[in-house]
């Protein structure tokens, strides 16, 4: 926690009543996940959903109703808030899987449910009441669904075991921090939100996300990171998803998409973190990272846009408005970083405070006049950038700097400084995410001559998945421009 605030960890508490138990041998078998009634069950294939949305797991439940209840028996292998009524809610479900932490279990949401959290209750553990607490291994494949916090407490809390979470929309989840501040927000009221951090999905064990978003979720008060996604521990892994338009509002606050701290082994891959916000209060101090904040983590960013994030207000300090590391590894590749916003001096891109920071095949841009990297340990190549850079940034050639760029490792005989990019304004340009393409006859194009070490060794793609090169040597920056682009 960066403004020294901590979240004590409680005793998981179990319902009265419901003990956790395993089926007797010569039970139900295994694949039976759904009972519709008081004498019949169906297998998912009969379902008709496992080929749609995912495999079938050791245990397969299908969530049926947007409704939020517990399970009617825990540890039966039936998934129904009512005995017998088949009603399966993902908070039932998870309360089934929760019970065998050491199988490999899947929950699919059935198409048309969108799950929405009703039970008040926040900062407890046993998935009772509040948030979905997740403590064994799980796949919840959600096949479109919009899973909604409803602003009771964060969606997800998840403690243990790996859990993935396929084609899955995690809105509405809301938490405090420290208190009421009074400047701005009403007294805290015990129930709505509570205190940490993580107001989408907080997370402390090896976590997979892919084809999912993670929006509107918010951080309220003071000594609270991630209002996306808070993570410890990992691995996480985080493919082809969105992370947008998260809020977080106090101080002492980092990371408003994704804050993750003591990571090992994070990546990102083929991702937006878009429009997420830390607006601190008047007076308010520090906000770090708009879009992601890394804390003694081991980093890996490839093929994703980071964009229109915003660290701090015109009256309190931000760093790292679109990435913001410290004490960490952190590796971006064929990646677009533009238009974030923090107050540190002026606008700031990214913001790396120890460790290391090396950026390659990478377009960085922001206004002229602002900064677009402060790092005190960082090396970049093959990348674009526009505006100034403080520090220590080391050019391993070939870069291409635009109007403003000062210090931002352009020493090099490769290296070129120009007036104008011909770059185009981030769009929707094919691919996963969007990009700056560079426009026909740009200095960018064609500079990195094939062959050449670590840039244009060999054919690879650029952030979109497009072929590099696509003429006779590669572009510099993240976008390798086609012959059948525009101009």
């Amino acid at each position: 926690m960066y403004g020294g605030g901590s979240m004590g960890q409680r005793p998981i508490a179990r319902r009265a009543g419901s003990a956790h138990r395993l089926p007797p041998a010569g039970g139900r078998p295994r694949a039976l996940a759904v009972r519709l009634g008081a004498a019949t069950t169906l297998t998912l294939a009969a379902l008709g959903v496992v080929a749609a949305c995912g495999t079938v797991g050791s245990i397969q439940l299908t969530v049926t109703t947007a409704a939020d209840g517990r399970d009617a028996e825990v540890g039966d292998r039936i998934c129904e808030m009512t005995a017998g009524a088949g009603d399966c809610s993902l908070r039932a479900a998870i309360d089934e899987t929760n019970v065998a932490p050491f199988t490999t279990d899947r929950i699919t949401i059935a198409p048309g449910v969108d799950p929405t959290l009703a039970i008040e209750g926040a900062n407890e553990d046993a998935n009772a009441s509040g948030d979905l607490d997740v403590s064994g291994t799980v796949a919840i494949l959600g096949c479109g669904a919009t899973l909604d916090g409803a602003r009771l407490d964060r969606v997800l809390d998840h403690h243990a075991g790996s859990l993935t979470i396929d084609h899955l929309r995690i809105t509405g989840g809301e938490q405090s921090g420290d208190g009421p501040n009074e400047k701005s927000h009403p007294p805290f009221v015990p129930g709505n939100g509570g205190f940490g951090s993580g107001g989408g999905l907080r997370s402390r064990a090896p976590l997979t996300i892919a084809d999912s978003t993670i929006t509107d979720n918010r951080l309220l008060y003071v000594d609270v990171d991630g209002a996306g996604l808070d993570a410890t521990g990992g691995p996480v892994h985080i493919t082809r998803s969105t992370i947008r338009d998260n809020l977080m509002t106090g101080g002492a606050a980092a990371g408003a998409g994704l804050h993750a701290a003591g990571v090992a082994d994070l990546s990102i891959v083929g991702s937006v973190i878009q429009g997420n916000r830390i607006q601190l209060e008047s007076g308010g101090v520090d906000a770090w990272g708009g879009g992601i904040a890394l804390d003694g983590s081991v980093a890996t960013i490839d093929r994703t846009t980071i964009t229109a994030n915003v660290a701090g207000s015109s009256d309190g300090l931000g760093l790292g408005g679109g990435l913001f590391a410290r004490s960490s590894t952190a590796t971006i590749t064929r990646s677009t970083l533009s238009d974030d916003r923090s107050n540190d001096i002026g606008t700031q891109e990214i913001e790396s405070q120890g460790g290391s920071l090396v950026i390659e095949s990478s377009t960085i841009v922001n206004e002229a006049d602002n900064i677009t990297i402060e790092a005190s340990n960082a090396s970049i190549r093959s990348s674009t950038t526009i505006g100034r850079c403080l520090g220590t940034v080391v050019s391993g050639g070939w870069n291409v700097g635009g109007p403003g760029t000062i210090a931002c490792g352009i020493t090099q005989p490769t290296d070129l400084a120009v007036a104008d990019l011909l770059l185009g304004a981030l769009a929707a340009n094919g691919g996963p995410t969007p990009t700056h393409l560079p426009l026909a006859g740009s200095p960018l194009l064609d500079r990195i001559p094939v062959g050449t070490a670590g840039t244009c060794a060999v054919a690879t793609t650029d952030q979109r998945g497009e072929p590099r090169p696509a003429g006779p040597s590669c572009d510099v920056g993240a976008v390798e421009r086609q012959p059948s682009d525009p101009p």
